[in-house]
């Protein structure tokens, strides 16, 4: 709650929007057990559901293996859709990545500049360089697609002057 304004702050209201959905989920779980006890197999519970609540039946049953074996008053806490991880950034050598994006303005094909630079880092005990397509996105987030073709055009309109 924001102390100023009154109003809800950021990460109460993303945990309140997925509340919401979960809390349908939850309901929806109740009416199959419900249409079970009552004598419908699984099978029909799950689709006279499906039908009502507009949720798909494979989801259903993902949410039924998900609530299986948890109390009821946390299965909207066992529904509420989460975040995954963030994955750990691998860690580039500040040189090599300069010098990888250096190499390629020059128009060269991305593969052969991380070969030279993979030669230069052997060279200079530069360490650690990751894969070529992690530096690959590396350079995607540096420079524009746009000055990249710009480079391997003046590079090829250079190798036919010569």
């Amino acid at each position: 709650m924001n102390e100023l304004t009154g109003e809800p702050s950021q990460g109460l209201l993303r945990s309140l929007k997925n509340y919401a959905p979960a809390e349908r989920k939850a309901d929806a779980i109740v009416e199959i057990e419900d249409l079970v006890k009552s004598g419908k197999s699984l099978r029909a519970a799950v689709e006279e559901v499906a039908y009502r609540t507009g949720l798909g039946e494979r989801s259903l049953f993902t949410y039924l293996a998900r609530t299986k074996g948890v109390p009821r008053e946390e299965w909207e806490d066992a529904l509420t859709r989460k975040k995954p991880a963030p994955r750990p950034r691998e860690s580039c050598h500040s040189e090599a990545l300069k010098r990888f994006i250096d190499l390629c303005r020059t128009g060269r094909n991305v593969t052969d500049c991380y070969r030279q630079l993979m030669a230069e880092a052997e060279e200079n005990g530069w360490t650690p360089i990751p894969s070529e397509r992690t530096m690959r996105r590396k350079l995607d987030a540096e420079v524009s697609w746009s000055d990249r073709w710009a480079a391997r055009r003046a590079a090829s309109r250079n190798a036919r002057v010569r």
